[in-house]
């Protein structure tokens, strides 16, 4: 069913076809059997081709389709892959499309290349928008709305009004149907306390060079920190008093909190004395320490410079005795090394003292 141009290729030559015609070129269409003479400047010479007709069946995508909104359609082409090529360059046997329009395809079929048109056409039928997920306060409601344009209506509780009055949380869910085809939308939807307010929390210290971050936590839009930052949280560098206000789902809310400075390094106390009486009160002897230190070493000497209590954890106390026996009164040196990894760095402190032990 294709033409094919036999086409000489010698300029200025007298030409003589097997069907009697002069031209340059011979166009056939069926198979045979054909030949040229050509003469050029007294030289003659011929020439002979046989053309054989192949087989190429129809190639079809079938007919028209429709689509359905929100829906896709597939072009079925029965093509071997990679023997197709399809409108948007695509080589797979079938072709899927979400949308109306034109789409073609070419196939090659022994040696022979075949095409044909497919239209999808868009069935007319809305589409819901129920809009984003929301927020809503307690004791309010929201109606849901659609307009059907003469399709179904189903809500997800099952009702089939062109509307829907929510008053509690949920997903809700509405269905349209109509010719041939079904669109639906879906929104989420969460009931707030009216007296729902932002919480910076109580106020707080901060360690000289270290830094916090305030959140104002979720569910609030439009926010406004003092310090002009409009973002959920807030770093804090430095000691001060730090606001924010926000539009929450009941109105607007506002909160603040001061920072003050804190000096963070380790803090050491020694007692200067004891009374080891059993009296309940001042009993045992022992550094107190705001921290927990990485190394720690606690010795205690008698007058003559012999340890009569060690220790290398924090906290543990000297009795005032030795062996099980309580010391006499009188004044015992004692030696503290500490290193405790503080928010300031490093802190490395080797200690000296006496205390007095007094029954």
């Amino acid at each position: 069913g294709q033409d094919l141009v036999l086409d000489v290729l010698q300029a200025g030559a007298d030409y003589l076809w097997s069907d009697g015609t002069a031209q340059p070129s011979l166009t056939v269409n069926s198979a045979g059997t054909y030949w040229v003479e050509v003469s050029l400047n007294g030289c003659d010479a011929s020439d002979t081709i046989l053309v054989d007709v192949v087989n190429a069946t129809a190639f079809d995508l079938g007919p028209d389709l429709d689509i359905c909104p929100q829906d896709n359609v597939v072009i079925v082409s029965g093509a071997a892959p990679g023997s197709i090529t399809w409108s948007d360059g695509s080589q797979d046997p079938d072709l899927t499309v979400s949308g109306p329009g034109t789409f073609w395809a070419v196939v090659e079929v022994n040696g022979c290349f075949l095409s044909d048109t497919v239209q999808v056409v868009a069935v007319d039928l809305a589409i819901p928008d129920l809009g984003d997920d929301l927020t809503a306060c307690l004791g309010d409601t929201v109606v849901l709305a659609v307009d059907p344009e003469g399709a179904d209506v189903l809500w997800s509780d099952g009702s089939a009004l062109d509307s829907l009055v929510v008053t509690g949380d949920g997903v809700f869910s509405v269905t349209l149907t109509g010719n041939g085809c079904q669109t639906t939308d879906e929104v989420g939807i969460t009931f707030v306390d009216p007296g729902m307010a932002l919480d910076l929390g109580p106020d707080q210290g901060l360690c000289t060079g270290d830094q916090l971050v305030l959140d104002a936590g979720p569910g609030w839009s439009d926010l406004l920190w003092n310090t002009g930052s409009t973002s959920r949280t807030l770093l804090v560098l430095r000691p001060g008093v730090y606001s924010v206000e926000a539009e929450g789902p009941c109105g607007l809310s506002q909160d603040e909190i001061v920072i003050q400075e804190e000096d963070c390094a380790l803090l050491v106390h020694v007692p200067n004395a004891f009374t080891p009486n059993n009296d309940g009160y001042n009993d045992v002897f022992v550094p107190v320490l705001n921290g927990i230190p990485m190394e720690y070493e606690f010795v205690i000497f008698d007058r003559w410079g012999s340890p009569v209590f060690e220790s290398e954890e924090p906290g543990k106390a000297w009795d005032g005795s030795i062996d099980g026996s309580l010391v006499q009164d009188g004044v015992f040196a004692w030696k503290l090394h500490y290193k405790a990894l503080t928010p300031l760095g490093l802190q490395v402190e080797d200690l000296l003292g006496h205390v007095v032990v007094l029954r």
